[in-house]
């Protein structure tokens, strides 16, 4: 009989960053979400067996609200977005709109520098595969990007459906294995 592993996927709370479209820094949380994933995380998940976090702060500080230890996994991190880290959409629209576009329309093109969203993926595929047999109730604090990323390659659905894909702050998405494959159970809840 195989383990059946369970993978609650949390996405880290909301920054004044990302409230502004800024992209890559490594920012606190807003002093409200610190006090709402608290809350959030005690009334939606049943103490997980393992936390994992991102090692961004907003992740960390996401992933306190667990009230239990947690270990940091770089796998998790977000998106390296290169040469545009701490600018809005805006100002890459208006200086490289060709570039904006490029990365939009094709997700193994990196024009900042930085990661495509093909080696995000394949970055949090290969932690997701380590993941299948341990077992257990794995609690993974990340960013959207990146469960995103996880969500399509379960699916087994295309990288370029990856835009078409919100996930807000505090949501709490699940994937399962049955030690012979990943399930996606809920997105986003």
């Amino acid at each position: 009989m195989s383990k059946l592993t369970r993978l609650t996927l949390v996405c880290r709370g909301a920054t004044e960053a990302n409230r502004k479209s800024i992209f890559g820094l490594d920012a606190s949380l807003l002093p409200q979400e610190a006090v709402r994933a608290t809350l959030r995380l005690a009334a939606v998940t049943p103490r997980p067996d393992m936390i994992v976090s991102a090692p961004e702060a907003a992740a960390r500080e996401t992933a306190g609200g667990f009230g239990q230890d947690f270990a940091i996994e770089p796998a998790l991190a977000d998106l390296d977005y290169g040469r545009w880290t701490g600018k809005n959409l805006m100002q890459i629209a208006e200086a490289d709109p060709a570039a904006l576009q490029s990365w939009l329309h094709d997700p193994q093109a990196a024009p900042h520098g930085g990661e495509s969203l093909g080696r995000l993926q394949r970055r949090a595929q290969g932690w997701l595969a380590a993941q299948g047999g341990r077992g257990g109730h794995i609690a993974a604090v990340t960013h959207s990007a990146v469960i995103r990323a996880l969500a399509l390659a379960v699916l087994d659905a295309p990288l370029a459906a990856f835009w078409r894909i919100d996930i807000d702050p505090l949501a709490v998405s699940e994937l399962r294995n049955d030690g012979r494959r990943w399930v996606l159970h809920s997105l986003g809840a």
